[in-house]
């Protein structure tokens, strides 16, 4: 009688596991963006906790987006590899999420 319990205990967790995996992929897909980058392309990256250039800078004061880089490469289907504009160093793999299109500015004169 005892495994009957166990056994149906296991169940509904199994069931309610499978229900929240559900929610939480659809609530995940509602703010996700499909982007595509190409070849040669400008982007930002998006300056993270940790990566600041300058050991003294505060996250708080840095920004948000460093850059620009170009594209050299797509790595995997989410992945992206960069070039800095500045020294022409390449970037380990970067995820599609960590990046935004870079737009010019244009000059006020």
């Amino acid at each position: 009688m005892s495994e009957s319990i166990l056994e149906s205990a296991h169940e509904s967790a199994k069931e309610n596991l499978e229900i929240a995996r559900e929610n939480q992929k659809l609530s995940y897909d509602l703010h996700r963006k499909n982007i595509q980058f190409a070849v040669g392309e400008k982007v930002l990256m998006a300056n993270t906790a940790g990566s600041a250039l300058d050991k003294w800078a505060t996250p708080k004061l840095s920004a948000k987006f460093i850059g620009p880089y170009c594209i050299a490469r797509k790595v995997g289907s989410l992945d992206y590899e960069l070039i800095s504009e500045d020294d022409g160093a390449v970037l380990s793999p970067i995820h599609v999420e960590r990046l935004k299109p870079y737009h010019e500015q244009s000059s006020l004169i």
